[in-house]
């Protein structure tokens, strides 16, 4: 069923349509939150998104797609809390569990470089984090990262190269033992 249709759907008071779209977009807003925030902070604040969008769900146009949308709220809710946590992911949050995009209750163990990927990525901006993993792990297009960070394209494209020189830069000073040049297949292997 498309997007446009679950979403008159459930404008109309179609319960059911809300929970189809709950569970079509809820692995890829966890994994992207869990990625962004504390482990422990993943599963509250996916569930804070959804609340967001059940009680927007009204305002949403379809001037992008319903995908697009979601994360945008996903953005702009992880900022929120980075604002009022002033935290930032640590890699110990982890502890040796580290979430996959296709099951996000399968863990990797002993994954050094994977580790490595990660706890260079805690290292970047925000910003740059979010579009590296907005773009290379989740595989927005260039047009709807922009969308979702509210940025021009050309400055999601500034983004990106930045994030992506300045995560070169990191593990390579870390010793990526892959190479910086695997860096973008690392990424999209996570």
């Amino acid at each position: 069923m498309g997007e446009e249709i679950l979403v008159e759907r459930f404008k109309r008071g179609d319960e059911a349509a809300f929970i189809i779209i709950y569970e079509k977009y809820f692995q890829d807003v966890y994994n992207f939150v869990s990625y962004s925030v504390s482990f422990e902070a993943s599963e509250d604040l996916t569930q804070e998104i959804f609340i967001k969008l059940y009680k927007s769900m009204e305002k949403f146009k379809g001037n992008c797609s319903l995908k697009t949308w979601i994360f945008n709220i996903a953005r702009r809710t992880i900022y929120d809390w980075y604002r009022t946590k002033r935290s930032f992911l640590n890699i110990d949050d982890y502890s040796n569990s580290l979430i996959t995009n296709k099951n996000p209750e399968e863990m990797f163990e002993n994954n050094e470089e994977l580790r490595q990927l990660i706890e260079g990525l805690n290292k970047l901006k925000k910003d740059y984090k979010l579009v590296i993993l907005l773009r290379k792990y989740h595989g927005f297009s260039i047009k709807e990262t922009a969308e979702i960070m509210g940025y021009s394209e050309g400055k999601v494209k500034t983004i990106l190269h930045r994030g992506l020189k300045n995560l070169r830069e990191i593990l390579e000073e870390e010793g990526f033992e892959r190479g910086v040049k695997g860096i973008e297949k690392e990424i999209l292997k996570f």
